[in-house]
């Protein structure tokens, strides 16, 4: 029995320090785009994942590791909806792959996924947020006590659309921390926004939703 014990507790550190030794967490932020016509000329004001207000990273960070489509400028503009992320686009083709922008940050301390809404950068601004219930895969019918889901409505700019045109925004940012022992495991929140497909310019209303304390912890 004793040698048993030992065994396990033996067996138990040594997972502990290959937890500890492969642990690691990052952030994912991407922007991505399609069009029913070509767009040229097309300028964006899309939100970012802020926390207390600030950014994720600031602009120069932003410039220097996003990946950025060739024909992309950006720069962080204030306003009346907080900091957001100014696009704009020399020309937008038809029935390409998903155009673009991509962000990796990685974290040197660990991700907080379970209470992400109070301790995370969210994907802002946020207004008329709402607790809900979440059935979508991949996520399990009935959630972990952890796992909350939460609807709000955020907003988009649009500027210089061609005319009888359909334009799709789709944001994704997400927090993930992952580690091996005797296999990958990890947690994570997911913050999603779609856009509706926009016809018109100006400022538009759009939908926006998150999922934390997902996964092993």
């Amino acid at each position: 029995m004793v040698v048993l014990l030992i065994i396990g507790a033996t067996q138990l550190s040594g997972c502990l320090q290959w937890k500890e030794e492969s642990y690691t967490s990052e952030y994912n932020f991407e922007i991505n785009l399609d069009t029913t016509e070509v767009q040229e000329d097309l300028v964006i004001y899309t939100p970012l994942p802020r926390e207390n207000g600030s950014p994720i990273v600031n602009e120069s960070e932003f410039l220097k590791e996003a990946n950025i489509p060739e024909n992309w400028t950006c720069e962080y503009m204030n306003t009346d909806h907080g900091v957001m992320l100014k696009i704009k686009i020399e020309r937008l083709e038809v029935n390409q792959p998903y155009e673009e922008i991509s962000l990796r940050i990685v974290s040197e301390s660990r991700i907080d996924t379970e209470h992400a809404l109070e301790n995370e950068p969210i994907i802002s601004p946020v207004y008329n947020l709402t607790e809900d219930e979440y059935d979508d895969e991949p996520y399990p019918d009935k959630f972990d006590e952890r796992m909350k889901y939460y609807r709000y409505d955020s907003y988009i700019y649009v500027e210089n659309l061609t005319e009888n045109s359909e334009l799709n925004i789709y944001l994704h940012h997400m927090g993930t921390n992952e580690w091996w022992v005797l296999g990958w495991s990890g947690n994570e929140y997911r913050n999603r926004l779609y856009s509706p497909s926009f016809t018109n310019e100006g400022w538009h209303q759009v939908e926006a939703d998150l999922i934390q304390g997902w996964g092993n912890y």
